[in-house]
This record gives C-alpha cells, structure tokens and sequence, in this order.
C-alpha cells in the first residue's frame, strides 16, 4: 500500500496525482479497506446527512458521542442558504435538525413543522479548532474547487479553456496552482478531461470517508489562496481557516438530468430571497476584483461569522444539552435504527 493514501500522509500527494491514483482514491472497496486498518471504528449511518463529508466523526468529537451510538439527527448539508427544508430534510424521521447559518436558522425556527432546530456551529470549524489545525506561516499557491456536479446532474457548456487561461494569467504569488475535483466528477472522467490544461489535479476522495475532513484541512493549511467559478461551501471553510478567497469566471450552469430532488432540465438561481441575497452578497465580497480590498476584510468576516454560526463558538462549551437530546433520540428511534440493521444486513447477505 502506498503511504501517500494514508490521512497524515496527505501532504505527500498534495501536488497532485496520477489518474489511477485518483481513481483509487474514490474506490470504495480500498478506502474502506485503509479506514479499517487505520483503526476507525464506525456502525451502519442512521441519516447520511449527518455522517457524510466526515460529519459523523466531527460530531463525535465534538459532542463526546460513543462511536457504537448513531447520531440520531438530521442536519444542514454542508453551508445551505435556503430558508426553507428541502424534501430530504423534511421527511427523514428526525425530530431535530443541526443547522449553523444564523437566518436560515431563523427561517426555520418561524415556519411551521415538527422539527426542532438546533443552532450551532458548523461542526468542521468545532473540529478544527479542538485539532488546532491552523494555517502554516509558509503557505503558497492556489487550489482551484472546480465546479462539481452529482448524480443525475451536469456542467452545462462550461468554458473551460476561458476559465484556465484565466487562472494562468494569474500573477505569480497565485502559483503553484492545483486543481480540486469531487469524487462525482472523477468518476464522470472530468481528471482526463482536464490533464491537457497542465495543473496537478488532487481529491479528498470519498465524501463517505471520516477522515475527509482531515484531508481537506491537511492542504489547506499549507495553501494561501482558493478560489471556484461559483464558491460554495469551500468558500465559507476557507476563509474561516485564514485562507485567500476569491470567485473567478462565468457563474457556471448546471443541468438536471435525472437527479429525484431536483427539477429536470437547467437549475436556474433559487427563487429564495435569502438564497438570492446571499449569494449577492458572496460575489460582492469575494470577487476576484476585490480581493486585496481590505476594506471589505470586516464585512467579508461578519457575512462568513454569520453563515457558519461562529458566533455560538464556546470552546468551554461541552454540549451536554445536546448530548442528552442525542440519548434521547437514540431510545425513542431504537426501533427504526433496528430496521436499519436488519436492512443492512441483508443488503450484505444478498451482496456476499
């Protein structure tokens, strides 16, 4: 096994990786295979909301929540700007709901539904400060987030030789320059797509995987600038952690094409107010154009405080209110998270 797949080994490969090993990267079979021999313990999701993106295993540490528990809550999908539930969110079987923008958390709290909503910082931000993993002195160059699609959904008409002849053109404090791509998006074939433009391509590999999280932070501690053609919940991480932001290119368009949650055909700008501000506000503050205008440096922390909740931040603060509601759930839901078992067993079963 090579050592440059291992989570503390990340920065090894941070200047890219070949084809194959991007391909690995994703591979469910080898990273559950390396997660095991790590030593990482996990049982069956009850939500995957609150698992993936190594949500479950923040949350663990932040709330000191045995790994043998489920967590028992559903919760936002990493940064969300809708001030209403999306279906999934909506009907789960979840009595309560994480969720760390400071309006949308209004938004909710208002509208009528049987759910409790739970205020609190974004748990990655709780996670990186109890790991006090905090940008290097000698951080340099960029990661570029290409835009990723899902399942079901597509990049329509991206210009991409426009889009990389303008990070080119980048001044030299801009470079090295790297690619990020999702694990969607290498299993669509986008890496070899994008090989003939130059730039090292990287992943933080399964979106399922716990020690995701670790290995966003293991780059980008060592990076000074990010930067997206949209800016989305890399944006809010980046800036939080010190790291450069700025949006550079065309607004990109996506197309549905199969995907249950959304409607089919192009996905134009939500119709949400909040969605519409908020995203206003973000292209105002982050534009390309202004990023060494440190007059909008407070504003630019006051709208990134308030979307990831910063302002609950309590290092002191162990959470025992929640922890109870946790104990809770978990008794009152043990028959559905039984149905959980069963199910998964005979998945396994009929697999094997």
């Amino acid at each position: 096994m090579n050592n440059k797949f291992w989570p503390e080994k990340l920065s090894e490969y941070s200047s890219g990786l070949s084809d194959d090993e991007l391909e690995l990267m994703i591979d469910r079979t080898f990273l559950k295979g390396l997660d095991n021999t790590i030593g990482y313990k996990s049982i069956p999701w009850f939500f995957w909301v609150t698992e993936i993106y190594s949500f479950g295993k923040c949350y663990r540490e932040i709330f000191n929540w045995p790994w043998y528990l489920p967590i028992p809550l559903y919760g936002d999908h990493g940064v969300c700007l809708l001030s209403y539930f999306e279906p999934h969110e909506e009907k789960n079987g979840a009595s309560y709901h994480f969720s760390w923008f400071t309006k949308r958390v209004s938004s909710l709290k208002n509208n009528e539904g049987n759910k409790s909503i739970i205020h609190i910082t974004h748990p990655w931000v709780l996670y990186r400060r109890k790991k006090e993993l905090n940008l290097e002195d000698k951080s340099e160059g960029t990661i570029v987030f290409y835009t990723h699609t899902n399942d079901g959904i597509e990049l329509d008409n991206f210009d991409d030789d426009k889009y990389f002849n303008e990070l080119s053109a980048l001044p030299a404090e801009f470079h090295p320059i790297r690619i990020c791509l999702h694990q969607h998006d290498i299993n669509k074939g986008y890496h070899k797509r994008l090989r003939k433009y130059g730039f090292p391509i990287l992943t933080f590999g399964l979106t399922t995987s716990p020690f995701f999280v670790d290995r966003f932070y293991d780059v980008l501690t060592k990076t000074k600038y990010a930067t997206s053609a949209h800016g989305g919940s890399d944006l809010f991480y980046c800036h939080e952690l010190g790291v450069k932001y700025f949006i550079l290119g065309k607004e990109p368009k996506l197309t549905n094409i199969g995907h249950k949650e959304k409607p089919l055909g192009e996905l134009y700008t939500s119709s949400c107010n909040l969605y519409r501000s908020t995203e206003d506000i973000k292209r105002k503050l982050f534009s390309v154009s202004e990023i060494n205008n440190i007059e909008l440096d407070q504003d630019r922390d006051k709208f990134v405080r308030e979307v990831l909740g910063l302002d609950l931040y309590n290092k002191d603060n162990d959470y025992l209110d929640i922890r109870k509601i946790l104990f809770k759930e978990v008794f009152s839901k043990a028959h559905l998270y039984l149905w959980v078992l069963v199910k998964k067993t005979v998945q396994k079963v009929f697999k094997n």
